[in-house]
């Protein structure tokens, strides 16, 4: 494209229907398209933002151009959003969400929104910039901090970013993944990207951009699948793995699940919930598998089952793929979940036109677990037998 401008501009030269500074503009503009940085395959040029929506506020005093305000006030292009003892989660018009932190604060720019202090935790495909640095983004969860020194940090869960300095037309534009993190001197050069440590990442997620918010990210589950594939001898942590259900449910902070009478095998105790997700479309199980109390152990963990009756024979019709860590300290752990939409039960295995309504179930949970390095591979099974009528309807609702 660029040597057929030249081209043109070469002929229309040679021709005399081009004037001299017509001719110096086209070539400064085919060289400036030249020297522009190409983007990721995989990254596309971000949303323009226009505005951003008040949509939850944890704590007190959020203010827009120094006015306090409230939930589902807006924010337009150039206005500032700060926070003091407050978090404030952000919709932008984009779709995007945006948690920023207490103490930060951040302007809303078309291109990107420019985080002035503090921290914010974007979800979506959004830009988060600081006055020398940009990004581009495709859809990725990732932290945007601004540290001392004036430095600044990026930290991405899920997906990938791309960074860019245009202060520094000659600093190569870096690529940061899910599980990286890099941080950007105050001059905008750029320190090796690095993985993001266990440590790191839990810290994000324990952390106040997550916590107490009324509703969880909506890739909540990407960013657990991600989490596990990182770091696949850490367990993710409980009070987040308890809002996911699946992609299609997501249960709210104040749910109650019925469990069965307390079962005690080998030094655990345990209860076993078993409960129906509906929808006008959709419908699933959900299995909860509640630890009163466990010895220490060096390894643990369950697998989930659901079987039918089917002439005096459990039939399976349902097996998680890959087991689910259990915490190895002793005493209680919080409750720890499975859903399964109905749609993955092999129905097929009973014969043509069955209809689960009809069905007696039961629930699994084997449980795998080293107490030493003497003592391996001990097991027991946990298990809830219910008619799928008289199976509970959870307070669980489509994630939608």
């Amino acid at each position: 494209m660029i040597g057929k401008l030249f081209a043109l501009v070469r002929q229309l030269r040679k021709s005399g229907r081009l004037s001299r500074w017509i001719w110096v503009f086209l070539a400064t503009v085919s060289l400036a398209i030249i020297s522009q940085p190409s983007l990721s395959p995989s990254i596309a040029q971000s949303a323009r933002i226009t505005e951003a929506t008040i949509a939850e506020i944890v704590g007190q005093q959020v203010l827009i151009n120094r006015r306090l305000v409230g939930r589902n006030e807006k924010a337009k292009l150039g206005e500032r959003i700060q926070t003091t003892g407050a978090r404030v989660e952000l919709k932008l018009n984009t779709g995007a969400i945006a948690r920023l932190g207490t103490h930060s604060a951040l302007v809303l720019g078309s291109q990107c929104f420019q985080l002035q202090q503090g921290r914010v935790l974007v979800n979506g495909g959004s830009s988060g910039c600081t006055s020398s640095v940009q990004s581009r983004v495709r859809d990725a969860t990732y932290l945007l901090e601004r540290l001392e020194e004036n430095k600044t940090h990026y930290a991405v869960l899920e997906g990938e970013i791309e960074l860019s300095n245009p202060k520094l037309p000659n600093l190569a534009a870096v690529s940061v993944q899910e599980g990286q993190e890099i941080i950007i001197e105050a001059d905008g050069r750029f320190n090796p990207v690095q993985p993001l440590s266990h440590t790191t990442y839990e810290e994000i997620l324990l952390g106040e951009l997550m916590k107490d918010f009324s509703t969880p990210l909506p890739n909540l589950i990407e960013i657990q699948q991600t989490f596990e594939t990182l770091y696949p001898d850490q367990l993710f942590p409980p009070y987040l793995a308890q809002l996911i259900v699946d992609k299609s449910f997501r249960c709210p902070s104040n749910f109650v699940a019925t469990y069965s009478p307390v079962q005690t095998q080998q030094d655990w105790t345990t209860q076993l919930s078993l409960s129906r997700l509906t929808s006008a479309r959709q419908g699933g199980l959900l299995i909860q598998l509640k630890v009163v109390n466990k010895p220490l152990t060096r390894y643990a963990n369950a697998v989930y089952q659901i079987y039918a009756l089917q002439e005096n024979r459990w039939v399976p019709l349902y097996t998680n793929t890959g087991a689910r860590l259990i915490n190895n300290q002793n005493g209680s752990l919080p409750p720890m979940s499975e859903t399964i939409p109905l749609e993955a039960l092999r129905l097929q295995a009973l014969g043509d036109n069955v209809n689960v309504e009809n069905l007696e179930l039961k629930a699994v949970v084997k449980i795998r677990y080293d107490l030493s390095m003497d003592e391996r591979d001990l097991s027991l099974e946990i298990e809830e037998t219910q008619a799928y009528p008289d199976i509970p309807i959870s307070n669980c609702f489509p994630n939608h």
